[in-house]
C-alpha cells in the first residue's frame, strides 16, 4: 500500500486489493467508520452513518469473494450516497426539516444498483435544503477539508467534502445546475454531471437532478458511474461501435435551434410587420384561431395560444397589439 494511508487510496487501487484477497472489506470498512467518527465531527459530511447496515454489508462481500463470487470493482467498497436518494428503512431527509423523520420503504435506482454491484454503503450525505442554494438551520453545514473558510460548493457538498477528506471511496451526488460540478471543483475531485439522456432521475419521479459520483480519480468515476446508472435501457449501438445519441455536430445542432426558433416565433405584427421580418399568410391575431403555418383552414389552438401570450407580453408598445381587440375573449375562444 506504500505510504498512502488506506483512506486516501483511490477506488480503483482498493478494489484490486480486495479483489486479489489481500485486504478485506470488514476490516476496511471498519477503518472507514472509525475514521468517520475521529473526523466527521469537523467536518459534517454525513448526515446519517449507517454502520450496522455497512458492516453487514461487508461481511456478505467478504463471504462471497472468498466463495469465489466476486461481483466486480466495486464489490466489498465502501462508498456513500447524497441524502436525497431513497434507502430502504433508513431515514432520507433532503435536508428538509419536514422530512426529518421521513423513512422510505424502498430504494432509489442508483441505490439498489450499487447493492447489486456489491458495494458497502456507509452513510447518507449532508446537502442544501431541498437540494437548492441554501442550508435549513437544522442542519450541519459541510466544512471544506482544505480549509474551513472555503466555499465547499453546492448543493452536493457532503458528497464532495466526504470523498475528498478520505471518509469514503467514492460517493453520489446529483447535479441540475452545478450541484456536483461545484463541490469537485471546490473540494478538488473529479465528478461528473452526464446529459440528461445519460441518467434519469433516481430518488422521485419529477425531479430533474441526476444521481452520479464523485471520485478523487477519473478512472474511478468511471467505475462508480458504469454500476449507479438508471434503469433506463441503454441506447442501441451503430454497426461500428458508437452510441446514438452523443454530441451533436455544431451545423445539426444549429439548425435545430433555427427550427425550435421559428416553431416559436409569434405571429404578431409589430407596425404592421413580424418580428422575424416579412409578412406572412396567418394574419396575425386576427386569425389566431387558424394556422398560417399549415396553409390550410385546420384549427391550431397551441400555436394561437402562444401568439396570444406574445401580443399580451407586447401591449405596452404602440401598435403591436392591434390585431387583439379583445384578448380575453380570444383566450377563451382559444381554450374551448
Amino acid at each position: 500500500m506504500g505510504d498512502v494511508p488506506i483512506h486516501y487510496m483511490s477506488l480503483r487501487d482498493v478494489a484490486r486489493l480486495i479483489e486479489a484477497r489481500e485486504l478485506s472489506p470488514v476490516a476496511l470498512t471498519e477503518t472507514m467508520l472509525g475514521r468517520i467518527a475521529a473526523v466527521d465531527g469537523r467536518l459534517r459530511s454525513y448526515a446519517t452513518v449507517m454502520a450496522d447496515q455497512a458492516l453487514a454489508a461487508a461481511r456478505a462481500a467478504e463471504s462471497e469473494i472468498e466463495g469465489g463470487r466476486y461481483r466486480g470493482p466495486l464489490h466489498g467498497v465502501p462508498i456513500a450516497v447524497k441524502d436525497l436518494c431513497y434507502t430502504k428503512g433508513v431515514r432520507t431527509m433532503g435536508a428538509l426539516s419536514v422530512l426529518a423523520d421521513f423513512v422510505p420503504d424502498y430504494d432509489a435506482t442508483v441505490v439498489s444498483r450499487l447493492h447489486d454491484a456489491g458495494a458497502v454503503l456507509l452513510g447518507k450525505l449532508s446537502l442544501t435544503e431541498g437540494a437548492m442554494g441554501a442550508y435549513h438551520p437544522d442542519f450541519d453545514i459541510p466544512v471544506n477539508p482544505w480549509d474551513e473558510g472555503l466555499w465547499t460548493g453546492v448543493s452536493s457538498s457532503g458528497s464532495g467534502v466526504a470523498t475528498a477528506a478520505g471518509l469514503c471511496f467514492g460517493s453520489l451526488g446529483s447535479d441540475t445546475g452545478g450541484s456536483i460540478r461545484f463541490p469537485s471543483a471546490q473540494c478538488g475531485i473529479v465528478g461528473l454531471k452526464p446529459n440528461l439522456g445519460a441518467g434519469q432521475p433516481p430518488w422521485r419521479a419529477r425531479t430533474r437532478g441526476l444521481a452520479r459520483p464523485h471520485r478523487a480519480d477519473d478512472a474511478d468515476r468511471r467505475r462508480c458511474g458504469d454500476h449507479a446508472g438508471s434503469d433506463r435501457r441503454r441506447r442501441p449501438e451503430r454497426p461500428d461501435g458508437a452510441r446514438r445519441g452523443g454530441a451533436v455536430h455544431p451545423a445539426r445542432a444549429r439548425r435545430r435551434h433555427r427550427r425550435d426558433a421559428a416553431r416559436l416565433r409569434p405571429a404578431v405584427r409589430i407596425g404592421g410587420r413580424r418580428p422575424g421580418g416579412g409578412r406572412r399568410g396567418g394574419g396575425g391575431l386576427a386569425r389566431a384561431g387558424r394556422s398560417g403555418r399549415r396553409g390550410h383552414g385546420g384549427r391550431d389552438a397551441g400555436g394561437a395560444l402562444r401568439r396570444l401570450v406574445a401580443a399580451l407580453l407586447l401591449r405596452g408598445r404602440p401598435g403591436a397589439c392591434r390585431d387583439l381587440p379583445q384578448p380575453r375573449r380570444r383566450l377563451r375562444a382559444v381554450l374551448r
